[in-house]
């Protein structure tokens, strides 16, 4: 009798030990919902005020010429919003544990050339010539080409855009491992925390967000980088050596034989 009356309280200890968990899991979700709430917030109430604006303007221009100039205006405003809701939306989908791409054998260096040569008006236009290694071997890995696009795009648009000059790209092939990086030079090195920057909507108290970029940058790019690289079984880190800082992402190498032939 009293050990069956021991382990039912055993077992009632658990269910109370296992409840308790359970709260805390949802009052941390319920606290990330907040943050996040806030965060979409402002990002999107930005661009909107500032289409409101030039919508009133558009309504009372008299000539064409201004008119035009407001539309452009407008034009752009909307692609910046377009983008951030794409980066929320993408985000959030990342963040279903239960969410599994589809991984097949892909080339990387014909993915890094597409996603550099996507940025080639956007250096010209920054003045910026970045210098490009990428190894003449072909190498493969197991992957998801339209996210390894979207992470590579993101950790070479976040060096464009935070980085003062000197932004280096660079694909390398070791014997088991593929290596990508992203390095550029950074303004005031000493506020950033390193261990903090692939968290959601960090944005390093602006010391990496300067001008144009920072109305337009949620601060989850390289938060989404990160879980498009653990999706893929793939390793991301970032480091800062002076004030040199790079984003560096690790692919498993494969055999695209082998992998044909099986």
């Amino acid at each position: 009798m009293w050990f069956g009356m021991g382990r039912l309280a055993d077992e009632l200890n658990e269910l109370l030990v296992e409840s308790e968990e359970k709260r805390r899991e949802v009052q941390t979700q319920e606290k990330v919902i907040r943050e996040t709430v806030a965060n979409l917030s402002h990002d999107i109430r930005t661009p909107l005020t500032s289409l409101d604006g030039y919508v009133q303007l558009l309504e009372e221009a008299v000539s064409g010429e201004d008119q035009a100039r407001y539309i452009t205006i407008i034009r752009k405003r909307l692609e910046s919003l377009r983008g951030i809701l794409d980066e929320l939306f993408l985000y959030a989908k990342l963040q279903d544990n239960a969410y599994q791409p589809e991984l097949t054998c892909v080339e990387l260096n014909r993915i890094v050339y597409d996603t550099v040569f996507s940025f080639y008006e956007d250096c010209k236009a920054r003045g910026l010539e970045p210098r490009i290694t990428v190894c003449e071997e072909r190498v493969y890995t197991n992957g998801n080409e339209m996210m390894i696009g979207r992470m590579l795009l993101n950790m070479i648009k976040n060096s464009l855009e935070h980085g003062r000059d000197d932004v280096r790209i660079s694909l390398e092939a070791r014997e088991r491992q593929i290596v990508f990086s992203c390095a550029n030079r950074t303004e005031n090195a000493e506020q950033i925390d390193i261990d903090r920057v692939f968290e959601r909507f960090y944005r390093a108290d602006n010391a990496r967000t300067t001008g144009a970029s920072a109305k337009s940058s949620t601060g989850l790019g390289l938060a989404i980088a990160r879980s498009l690289a653990e999706k893929m079984g793939a390793v991301m880190s970032a480091s800062l050596d002076g004030d040199v800082f790079t984003v560096t992402v690790v692919f498993d190498r494969i055999d695209a034989e082998q992998e044909k032939r099986r």
